[in-house]
């Protein structure tokens, strides 16, 4: 899969499969923005380096 170029909007991104599918994205080259209910998670996730 190549997403170079590609962008993504995961919906529940901040946890659990949402944000295994987001980082599965981010791998492939895409620009992704996740949104979630839960703010704390968010920005967890958001400053995590999850580039494998």
């Amino acid at each position: 899969m190549q997403l170079h170029g590609k962008r993504a909007l995961v919906t529940g991104g901040s946890d659990g499969i949402g944000l295994a599918i987001a980082e599965a994205f981010v791998r492939e080259g895409a620009d992704v923005l996740i949104v979630g209910r839960d703010a704390g998670k968010l920005e967890t996730a958001r400053h995590a380096d999850r580039r494998g």
